[in-house]
């Protein structure tokens, strides 16, 4: 599936007549859905999400479930708080000039640093990450329905297939060990 397909222009529409927000609007990295980081008038910074058309209601229920679970665990403001939009729903029906079905949410953002840009890793870091990291995962035990099989290739359950399929563009052989 494409990557939704919006202009900035309709972006624009969508967040006026779905949240009643005129703001400043900034694109953000994203493989399979379109990001924003959006600010209103009164200074506070959400992201405004737009999902690839293959996300189902379901799936992104639970996302919004999986957040609201967490946030009564972890300090509220350390997670991001889904917004409702002016008929009172956490998600919105779109559709892009091209007649495409998306969802769309936004919700608070929330300050920090990318893991991967973090440093130092020290051994006080990486125990209160793991601490955290359970926290979730004991949280996120409460969601109600199964988790969703998919095959994107960062899913833990699509590890090995992923390896098989592109360990062929590994040319260092050293490397390729590691893999296997």
């Amino acid at each position: 599936f494409e990557r939704p397909s919006f202009q900035i222009n309709e972006i624009v529409i969508l967040l006026e007549e779905y949240y009643g927000l005129f703001c400043k609007i900034e694109e953000l990295p994203g493989e399979r859905d379109l990001n924003f980081l959006i600010r209103p008038r009164n200074g506070e910074l959400l992201v405004l999400k737009i999902s690839n058309s293959c996300e189902t209601f379901e799936f992104m229920n639970i996302q919004n479930e999986a957040l609201d679970l967490v946030s009564k665990t972890i300090n509220k403001r350390k997670v991001p708080e889904v917004l409702l939009n002016l008929s009172g729903e956490p998600l919105s029906l779109v559709k892009s000039s091209k007649g495409i079905s998306h969802l769309m949410r936004i919700v608070r953002y929330v300050e920090g640093v990318p893991i991967a840009e973090y440093s130092p890793h020290t051994k006080k870091f990486l125990k209160s990450l793991g601490k955290m990291c359970g926290t979730v995962t004991n949280a996120l035990k409460e969601i109600s329905i199964a988790p969703f099989k998919r095959n994107l290739l960062w899913e833990i359950h699509n590890v090995k297939n992923i390896l098989e399929e592109y360990i062929v563009f590994i040319n260092d052989q050293e490397l390729k060990k590691c893999v296997i």
